[in-house]
């Protein structure tokens, strides 16, 4: 018979499923193949910010990156973080039922934007997932079951660099991994710094910028976030910071 056909183009689930084996490949790839991790998305929502979030690029962003949560957590979810000048912890994570437009529905107009410092939400993840020891917390950090995986993107420099320092040398006494993205054109040389600065228990982070994260194929994407990762987990390890 003539005519026409024509594929449909995949539903959102199908491409997260696309996505997630994508993941699970590089995981096994890196040497990852059965490592867990509790993944974890710390979004700028300060003002320069705003025409990423209202044109859908931040909601097209939350699908690429869910697939990892997808991948390297148990419940299949991705904590979700914004800041600005301070931070707000999202009330629901991240997770396939709810991504189909998750920031229309759950952030734009529900939350006033900021500027932009990183150490509110750096210290508020180190609360949240990293438990003390001893009497009043006054022994230290206690090995964390699985590490804790940080994608931190911003498109602008931080208003508190001390208090960013402090923030990340403390975090380096347990399993959390920071990978900073900067997105834009802005400058982001204090981020380099963080990916090489001194004073830390364990090297906790890692820096990439690139002025659109949409021009990055999934393989692209997933390969930069992720390189650094088992280097990260194999120290964090040894140093009895995750089981």
């Amino acid at each position: 018979m003539g005519g026409n056909t024509s594929i449909a183009p995949p539903t959102l689930v199908e491409q997260l499923d696309l996505r997630k084996k994508k993941v699970l490949d590089l995981r096994k790839e890196l040497g990852l193949n059965h490592q867990k991790a509790q993944v974890v998305l710390a979004l700028d929502y300060s003002g320069s910010m705003g025409e990423l979030y209202r044109s859908g690029q931040i909601q097209q962003l939350v699908e690429r990156l869910l697939p990892i949560g997808m991948a390297f957590d148990d419940n299949g979810e991705v904590d979700f973080y914004l800041f600005d000048d301070g931070v707000k912890k999202l009330p629901e994570a991240l997770t396939v039922s709810n991504i189909p437009g998750y920031i229309n529905t759950k952030v734009l107009g529900k939350y006033s934007m900021g500027g932009t410092d990183y150490a509110p939400v750096i210290k508020q993840i180190t609360k949240d997932f990293a438990e003390k020891k001893g009497l009043l917390g006054m022994g230290g950090y206690k090995t964390m079951e699985m590490p804790v995986y940080v994608i931190f993107i911003t498109d602008g420099d931080t208003s508190n660099k001390p208090g960013v320092e402090e923030a990340v040398k403390e975090a380096s006494n347990t399993g959390i991994f920071f990978q900073f993205v900067g997105i834009g054109r802005a400058g982001f040389g204090f981020l380099e710094k963080l990916d090489t600065m001194q004073g830390r228990n364990i090297d906790n982070a890692n820096f990439f910028s690139v002025n659109d994260l949409s021009q990055k194929t999934d393989d692209e994407l997933y390969k930069l976030l992720l390189t650094e990762f088992p280097a990260y987990i194999h120290e964090a390890r040894a140093k009895q910071l995750i089981k």
